[in-house]
C-alpha cells in the first residue's frame, strides 16, 4: 500500500521465529501464516490509513463525493480568510493547503505567524477563473457560500470537487468544523474544537438564566466604514453572526423590528439610531480606519451625546487583534464572551478575557503565551479607547 507506514511490535522476531522450525510447510502456506501473524502486531496509523470514499452534503445542499482524503486544498470565494482560519485549526492545514484567493494585497500577518511556509502557497488573483484554480491541481476546493454558482459547475465538469462551507451562525460554524474534520480525516480534532466552543457557549448561557423575561437590555450593533468614499453606518442581517452574538449574550437587538428581512449589512441614518436609542451600543469599525479615533469623534458630537448609550458610557468599540471579533471566523466566540461581560457585567464578574485570549490561540492554533502577548494582545483594546 503506497504511502502507508507500518509499525512493527518489538516482539515481532519472537513471534515469527516459529516458522523456521516448520520446513514441511510449502511457500504459499508459509506466506499465509506470516501475513496472519503480522495482522496481530502490525498497526497502520489512522492518519495514513486509506479511508473509505468521503460522502456528505455541504452547506449548499450539494452532494460531496471525494474518492480519498484530499492532499491538495485550495480556498476561494467570499471572505476566504474565514475558511482559511478554520482550516488552520487543524494540524494538517499547513501540509494540505496549496493555494488561496487573495482579496487584499497586504501581507497575511496571522497565518504567517502560524505557518512560516504560508507565503509559499499560491496566491490566486481576486475572482480567479477555473483555469487558475485548476493549475494548483487541487483535490478539493473550499468556498464560503451556501449556494452553488457557475464557477463550481465548471470545476465539477473538470473533475475538481467543491465543498461549500457557510459558518454564518454558531450551529453552521460547528457543522463546518465537523465537515473539515471529515475532509482532513481528523474527526478527533474536530471533536476537540467543538468541545472548546460548546464549553464557552455553556459558560455564557448558564448565568443568563437569572435574567428575567423582558428585562434584557436593548443593544445596537453597527458597522462604521467609508469603503465607498462616503461614511456609512450599517446594521447586520438577522441571521448574521453579529446579530446572533447579541442574542447569545442576553441582549435585545433593537434593529430587528425594522430590518428583519434581507441579507448583508443595511445602511441606517442617525435619525433611525436616535429613534432606537439603545441601552448599549457596540460599534464595529472598518479595519482600515482607526476605531478609537472614530469613537472619540462620535462621542464629541452633541447629537450623539444625547443617546442613552453614550450618555451612560455604554458605547463600546468591538475588539479586534489582527482580525475582528465580530466576523463568522473562529474569533466570534471571543466576541461573544466579551459582549456577554459588557451586556451583563454583574453576571460575569470572574470572566478574564486575557485568559480567554491565551486559551483560544493556544488551544486552536498552538501559539504560546509570549507569541500571544507580542502579536495578539498588543493589538487588542479590551477596556475601551485611551
Amino acid at each position: 500500500m503506497i504511502g502507508k507506514s507500518l509499525m512493527i511490535s518489538p516482539n515481532a522476531p519472537q513471534r515469527s521465529s516459529f516458522l523456521a522450525v516448520r520446513p514441511v510447510l510449502g511457500l504459499a502456506a508459509a506466506t499465509l501464516l506470516i501475513l496472519t501473524a503480522m495482522a496481530h502486531w502490525v498497526r497502520v496509523p489512522p492518519c495514513f490509513a486509506d479511508p473509505s470514499p468521503i460522502r456528505f452534503t455541504d452547506a449548499a445542499g450539494q452532494a460531496v463525493h471525494l474518492k480519498s482524503v484530499p492532499r491538495r486544498i485550495v480556498v476561494v470565494g467570499q471572505a476566504p480568510y474565514v475558511i482559511l482560519h478554520m482550516l488552520y485549526m487543524f494540524p494538517e492545514a499547513p501540509h494540505r493547503l496549496v493555494g488561496y484567493e487573495q482579496k487584499v494585497k497586504t501581507k497575511e500577518l496571522f497565518l504567517t505567524l502560524i505557518d512560516p511556509r504560508y507565503e509559499g502557497k499560491v496566491a490566486l488573483q481576486t475572482n480567479p477563473g477555473p483555469e487558475h484554480i485548476a493549475a494548483c491541481k487541487p483535490d478539493v476546493v473550499l468556498i464560503k457560500s451556501n449556494t452553488a454558482g457557475p464557477l463550481e459547475k465548471v470545476l465539477a465538469s473538470i473533475d475538481i470537487p467543491v465543498v461549500h462551507l457557510y459558518p454564518e451562525n454558531p450551529r453552521r460554524f460547528l457543522e463546518a468544523v465537523d465537515q473539515l474534520g471529515v475532509i482532513l480525516n481528523n474527526p478527533a480534532r474536530a471533536g476537540q474544537i467543538r468541545k472548546y466552543y460548546q464549553s464557552r457557549l455553556d459558560r455564557i448561557a448558564a448565568p443568563l438564566t437569572a435574567v428575567a423575561p423582558g428585562s434584557a437590555p436593548s443593544i445596537l450593533v453597527m458597522k462604521y466604514g467609508d469603503r465607498t468614499g462616503a461614511v456609512a453606518m450599517q446594521v447586520p442581517a438577522s441571521s448574521w453572526i453579529q446579530t446572533l452574538q447579541v442574542q447569545i449574550t442576553g441582549g435585545q437587538p433593537v434593529w430587528l423590528a425594522d430590518f428583519s428581512a434581507g441579507d448583508g449589512w443595511q445602511v441606517v441614518g442617525f435619525e433611525q439610531i436616535a429613534q432606537w436609542n439603545p441601552d448599549k451600543l457596540f460599534m464595529v469599525v472598518w479595519y482600515r480606519l482607526d476605531g478609537c479615533q472614530v469613537v472619540r469623534k462620535l462621542m464629541a458630537d452633541p447629537k450623539w451625546r444625547r443617546l442613552k448609550a453614550v450618555a451612560d458610557q455604554q458605547f463600546f468599540l468591538f475588539p479586534e487583534d489582527i482580525y475582528g471579533w465580530d466576523s463568522p471566523g473562529p474569533r466570534w466566540i471571543l466576541g461573544a464572551l466579551w459582549m456577554a461581560a459588557h451586556t451583563h457585567p454583574p453576571l460575569f464578574p470572574d470572566l478574564d478575557m486575557h485568559k480567554e485570549v491565551y486559551e483560544f490561540f493556544n488551544h486552536l492554533y498552538g501559539l504560546d503565551r509570549p507569541a500571544v502577548d507580542t502579536h495578539i494582545l498588543s493589538r487588542v483594546r479590551l477596556h475601551g479607547c485611551p
